[in-house]
Order: structure tokens, then sequence, then C-alpha cells
């Protein structure tokens, strides 16, 4: 049993990955993703407003330049709606906390969507999915969706 699991940009590298294994013929039993994105400079730009450090061209032209360094510049301003839409049929699901102010929550829900897959929405943030009142019902939500998956 082949299970991808990833968190922000751990998601990001997991719907990717999921991917390119599929292309490869290797196949992905279930896909769990949490506070996923659907560009990347969406969380760079909340993550940098929240610091109070400026998030436009500048911002832009950091990316780039990271994207750069690894053959892809414009990765990080493509829309992972369409990478996870080839996704279709692979069991989906998108994690998300109501309250993220990192990732949308409309983002998590575009992803879910695109690739037939299913939203778990918790009164929660970006980075408190795993703690205080959350821990249970996310795992609960989650190992239900791993015994129907897999």
């Amino acid at each position: 049993t082949v299970v991808l699991w990833g968190w922000s940009l751990g998601a990001e590298v997991t719907l990717r990955a999921a991917v390119a294994l599929q292309r490869t013929g290797t196949g992905v039993d279930a896909v769990v993703i949490e506070s996923a994105f659907r560009k990347g400079t969406t969380p760079a730009r909340a993550v940098m407003r929240g610091a109070g450090y400026p998030g436009g061209r500048t911002l832009d032209t950091a990316m780039l330049l990271v994207g750069t360094l690894g053959g892809r510049p414009f990765d990080r301003f493509g829309d992972l709606v369409h990478t996870a839409a080839a996704l279709s049929g692979t069991p989906i699901l998108a994690v998300h906390g109501a309250h993220d102010t990192v990732s949308p929550i409309a983002d998590g829900r575009a992803i879910a969507e695109a690739t037939g897959g299913e939203i778990a929405e918790f009164d929660a943030g970006h980075s408190d999915l795993w703690t205080g009142a959350h821990t249970d019902a996310v795992g609960d939500r989650v190992g239900r969706f791993l015994a129907e998956s897999t």
C-alpha cells in the first residue's frame, strides 16, 4: 500500500510526487494533503505579510530565482489544481483549517474538487490541526479515510 501525505509545502510536494509516480505506472493508493495551497506564492505572501515584510515584486523575483536554481522557474506561480486534476480516481483527502491564514480554505476545496477527492474542514488555523481539541477529530477523520481507501 502506498499512501502519500504532506502538509503545506509538503502537500505540494505530495501532489507532484503522486502525479510523477502515476506517470511511471507506480500506483498510489491514497493521498492526504493538509493545508494545501493552489500557488506557491500564496503561502509565501501570507507568511511575509504576517512577519511585516514586503511581499510584492521583491517576493516574485525571489521565487523566480529560487525556481531557477531547480531548473523550473515558474513552478511556484502555477496552479496546483491543474497538477492535482491528473490524480482523478486516486482517493484524496484534503484536511484544512477553516481559519487558515496561510493557505486559504478555498484552495483546499478547489484541489479536492479538481481531483474528485474529499475535504475535511476543522475549526483550526494553518498549524494547529493536530493540537488541542482538534487532534482526535482530525485523527478519526484521517483514520476513516485510510481505512476506506487502502
